[in-house]
């Protein structure tokens, strides 16, 4: 009775434009087919986004069309706190000298 994947038609054309996948309810990652390559029988992303905590903190985008990602923007805020918290957490885990 969970959902783990839903499918969005964004432009109205009958063809899936993105599919957002969940995990406890809450959106873990959505693949986009922003140019369209994607038919009834093969999902082409060509985008794909990563949430943590509601929030999308990074994104690759495919370029040339080969399904692999050639470029990431990341949340520098987001990135930011999380090197604060690994340098936290080895500092803490550090042995006492």
């Amino acid at each position: 009775g969970e959902i783990v994947v839903q499918e969005f038609d964004d432009n109205f054309d009958g063809k899936m434009d993105t599919k957002v996948f969940y995990e406890d309810g809450k959106p873990l990652r959505a693949e986009v087919d922003v140019a369209g390559r994607s038919t009834a029988t093969q999902w082409r992303p060509d985008r794909w986004e990563y949430f943590e905590g509601g929030k999308m903190v990074r994104m690759g985008t495919d370029l040339d069309g080969d399904t692999k990602v050639d470029h990431w923007d990341r949340d520098e805020d987001w990135k930011r706190a999380q090197d604060a918290a690994k340098a936290q957490t080895a500092t803490t885990a550090a042995p006492a000298e």
